[in-house]
């Protein structure tokens, strides 16, 4: 996991990922709920809107794609767990690229607040538990999450 201002991530992160970042922060500007390719399946960037919670949270990681995920309205806390203490809550599902956990007893080794302005990556052994709201209040989000293939990782 790499969770700093957006602004700060490495000049070849940002010269690698510069069309990346240039259409992700486009469809920010739109604002429509979606999934939009970048670079044909290996890169492509979800725009979300929902509220935050105060219980039934999802717990996952990804396999095949590393997630950088941008909060641009709205506040959000994201646990992090290391995925060989957690209890498999459903088995990992390659067309969706997601397993699911049951926390329970867990504690989480991080936990961060996803704000406008900061950014987080998520890699394969990252299981985030996401839709925390930051201060026991739901309230509205808007988040872009770009997925990266982790062949660009290797």
């Amino acid at each position: 996991m790499i969770f700093q201002d957006v602004t700060d991530y490495g000049s070849s992160f940002l010269i690698q990922y510069d069309d990346v970042l240039k259409e992700m922060n486009r469809r920010i500007g739109e604002d429509i709920p979606g999934e939009y390719p970048i670079r044909d399946s290996d890169i492509f960037v979800k725009i979300l809107h929902y509220r935050t919670k105060t219980s039934d949270f999802i717990t996952e990681s990804h396999r095949d794609y590393v997630d950088f995920q941008v909060v641009y309205d709205g506040v959000e806390i994201i646990r992090l767990f290391d995925i060989d203490r957690l209890q498999i809550k459903e088995e990992y599902n390659p067309v969706s690229d997601c397993q699911f956990y049951h926390v329970r007893q867990a504690e989480p080794h991080a936990v961060l607040t996803l704000r406008p302005g900061k950014a987080a990556l998520f890699f394969p052994h990252d299981a985030h538990e996401t839709q925390i709201a930051s201060d026991l209040i739901p309230k509205p989000i808007k988040k872009a999450v770009v997925k990266i293939h982790v062949k660009f990782f290797a």
